[in-house]
């Protein structure tokens, strides 16, 4: 539980962040400086949040974290649907064993999962 305060910790020095970028913004005052910087905190928080997602979708789509009796082996590709999944229905294993990338680097698995995540924003 330490570990988990000590992580919260962290993430509110993000706030401190957002008060540093003002008085920079107040420093530095032209509008196109001022619009970039807008734009930027914007892209900032839009990609922070879609890589959260990512990684949560990762987490949930891992096979070690299911009991399921169907697909518990993981598949071919070659078996698969060519740009689908490798199990009928929607029912069955974690999306990593059903569209057979468990076995795929984590890059590989984690760029899967960040499309994903951007398809919902």
């Amino acid at each position: 539980k330490a570990g988990k305060f000590l992580r919260m910790v962290k993430l509110l020095r993000i706030m401190k962040l957002s008060a540093l970028l003002s008085s920079v913004e107040d420093a530095l005052f032209t509008p196109a400086l001022l619009l970039t910087m807008k734009l930027s905190k914007v892209m900032m928080a839009i990609f922070l949040l879609t890589h959260w997602t990512a990684c949560a979708w990762g987490w949930l789509g891992h096979p070690d974290r299911h009991q399921s009796t169907f697909g518990s082996e993981p598949h071919e590709i070659s078996t698969c649907e060519p740009g689908g999944s490798c199990e009928p229905g929607i029912t069955g294993s974690p999306w990593l064993r059903r569209y057979a990338l468990e076995l795929e680097p984590v890059i590989d698995q984690y760029l899967f999962s960040l499309r994903f995540a951007t398809g919902i924003f």
